[in-house]
């Protein structure tokens, strides 16, 4: 099953130059390019695996430039790499392992990273976009101020809005309702009420 997802999607981004172009982010000189190819597993690696490529990680997937270099195709490499990435065990899990806490057995710290995987999901049901990794890399999620701060921006964002409603519409059961009009009328008046109470009026949740 994650073989065949996997393959339609590499297919569907090769194929449109547009995407194609954006997921790569650099224009190859060449079916054998490394600098431009390197760059894109660097890249679109920390995206998939939501942290930076190990040097280890870089190696394995660069092998792939072979296979656009046999092709005479550029593309083809980066076809073969996205089927890699997206079939990896930490694109189709979230892991979480942390660091061991001294002195408290069997309490372990998250990483940045993790951190910022675990907000980007929670607030947005999503993987965390590059700002978000960033802030990651440059450890500022580590601090409480800066742990707010992202959390603040993730709210500001409409599929945290979308989660919001979402999560009440299962919360109170009428997503399962069956009259289409009650069904929407009920959806839009409680998020009306969300995001009077939460987002306009930022008061506790337990106003609602």
């Amino acid at each position: 099953g994650a073989d065949l997802l996997a393959g339609d999607i590499a297919i569907a981004v090769v194929a449109d130059p547009a995407l194609r172009d954006q997921v790569v982010g650099c224009t190859p000189s060449g079916a054998s390019d490394a600098t431009c190819f390197r760059s894109f597993i660097k890249t679109f690696g920390r995206r998939v695996m939501r942290r930076p490529l190990l040097a280890a990680d870089v190696e394995r997937f660069a092998a792939f430039l072979d296979h656009g270099t046999q092709a005479g195709d550029f593309y083809v490499a980066v076809d073969s790499a996205l089927r890699a990435f997206f079939q990896h065990p930490e694109f189709l899990y979230r892991v979480e392992i942390g660091t061991p806490v001294a002195g408290e057995p069997g309490v372990s710290k998250l990483g940045d990273f993790e951190v910022a995987t675990r907000l980007s999901y929670f607030f947005v049901g999503s993987t965390p976009e590059d700002w978000l990794l960033d802030e990651a890399q440059a450890g500022t999620l580590a601090t409480a101020d800066g742990l707010r701060a992202a959390a603040e921006q993730l709210f500001t964002e409409d599929r945290a809005k979308e989660r919001m409603a979402r999560f009440h519409e299962l919360w109170l059961g009428y997503s399962t309702l069956t009259d289409e009009g009650l069904t929407a009328d009920m959806r839009g008046e409680t998020s009306a009420l969300l995001s009077r109470v939460i987002f306009e009026d930022k008061r506790p949740w337990t106003d609602v």
